[in-house]
């Protein structure tokens, strides 16, 4: 049997064995066996069950984005929502993001560029790492600048959350217990974006992970290293990795636009960046539009009027509602 065979038989006995096997790699697939890598990248089958898990918006889709009313203001002020990097967002945020790579075998990609260079500093300290580090072709110690995942790097990663529905308990938890807004956004597209100029730009649906729903990859690049000391790359696995989650937040039915290295975005400091709401950006595939604001039972009246004033500025056609 070829390498080539052999290595297309690890993959697809492994995907079986956790149900993908509709995610199976033809016999004919062009790969590059040296490096593992296909010339086709959409048939990778662990970048097609990526993108299967966490599908892009579409065109019209409705979603609901749950704020503070001061924020809210804010946000109707600027015309613009904040989009922070994982660092400025809430702690979940950020385990989830460090969650996946651990659920993956990948943890020693995320290790912090400082602990690098102190680490690498000494002969002794790097032949130390590569003799106990499990995955020493991602954990590319002595180069932590050229990492990915690098601290400096990784939040070069933007995003921006909603959720697809209203239930009550975002009141309490995101809306300041109903003295908050909700925005009820719709999203609209540019076609003329193909896939290639959204490699940094991605608007999906959240993976929730029940528990074991990744535990393939590791397992695939495990029998790799075994057999041939290799690993599968994966076209898409950091971007992926912001639209994680454990199953736990699942109620949140959340939904994250997300963008990495932000160049065509006013930016304000390394923390965040401001998303135009209402205006079309020929550099950016979605447009935020507000079509309705949910106002919290507990908002003062001047704040009601204040909100109110300021969407229909933006938009006289934008409803505004106090919830009932």
């Amino acid at each position: 049997m070829s390498d080539k065979a052999k290595i297309i038989r690890i993959i697809n006995d492994t995907l079986k064995a956790h149900s993908l096997e509709k995610f199976g790699v033809d016999s004919n697939a062009d790969i590059n066996v040296h490096q593992l890598i296909w010339i086709q990248e959409d048939k990778n089958p662990i970048a097609r069950v990526l993108k299967d898990r966490s599908p892009q918006v579409c065109d019209g889709d409705i979603l609901y984005r749950f704020m503070k009313s001061d924020y809210a203001i804010g946000a109707l002020q600027e015309k613009a929502f904040r989009m922070y990097n994982l660092e400025s967002q809430s702690l979940n945020d950020y385990a989830e993001f460090t969650e996946f790579y651990k659920r993956v075998g990948l943890l020693g990609y995320l290790m912090p560029e400082e602990y690098c260079r102190k680490m690498c500093s000494t002969k002794k300290n790097m032949t130390e790492i590569r003799r106990h580090n499990e995955n020493p072709i991602y954990c590319d110690i002595g180069r932590p600048n050229k990492s990915p995942q690098s601290d400096r790097v990784r939040n070069l990663g933007h995003i921006l959350c909603f959720t697809r529905n209203l239930e009550d308990r975002f009141w309490l938890e995101y809306a300041d217990s109903d003295d908050g807004v909700c925005f009820e956004i719709q999203v609209l597209t540019n076609s003329s974006f193909g896939p290639s100029q959204n490699e940094r730009i991605g608007f999906n649906r959240v993976s929730y992970d029940s528990g074991y729903d990744f535990d393939f990859i590791s397992e695939i690049n495990f029998r790799l290293r075994q057999y041939c000391m290799k690993e599968v790359m994966i076209n898409g696995l950091f971007r992926f990795s912001f639209f994680y989650k454990r199953d736990r937040y699942s109620w949140e039915k959340e939904t994250r636009l997300l963008i990495y290295n932000p160049n065509q975005l006013e930016r304000f400091d390394d923390s965040y960046i401001k998303y135009p709401i209402h205006v079309p950006n020929g550099s950016i595939p979605y447009t935020i539009r507000i079509r309705k604001v949910h106002i919290g039972r507990n908002v003062p009246k001047d704040k009601v009027s204040q909100i109110t004033d300021l969407a229909n500025a933006i938009d006289s056609s934008i409803t505004v509602e106090i919830r009932k």
